[in-house]
């Protein structure tokens, strides 16, 4: 959840530049396991259930797979 403070684009793109390596690999290790277990409909299902603007929670989560997204990491197998 740690990563899902970023939530416009130019703060994504200043943490992306910024981070070490070991970082965007994490990223990139967990993006294969949502991918690998097909996992995102279900996150997306939970998203659905849990409104952003209402759990905190729910908002880090989106906010992780948009950090995942602007890094080109593929987490979705579609």
């Amino acid at each position: 959840m740690r990563y899902g403070v970023h939530q416009f684009d130019e703060q994504m793109d200043t943490f992306l530049h910024s981070v070490p390596a070991a970082v965007i690999e994490e990223l990139a290790r967990l993006a294969d396991k949502v991918r690998l277990n097909n996992h995102y409909p279900r996150v997306n299902e939970w998203l659905e259930a849990h409104k952003i603007t209402e759990h905190e929670e729910a908002a880090r989560l989106y906010f992780l797979f948009g950090l995942m997204d602007a890094a080109g990491l593929q987490f979705d197998i579609a």
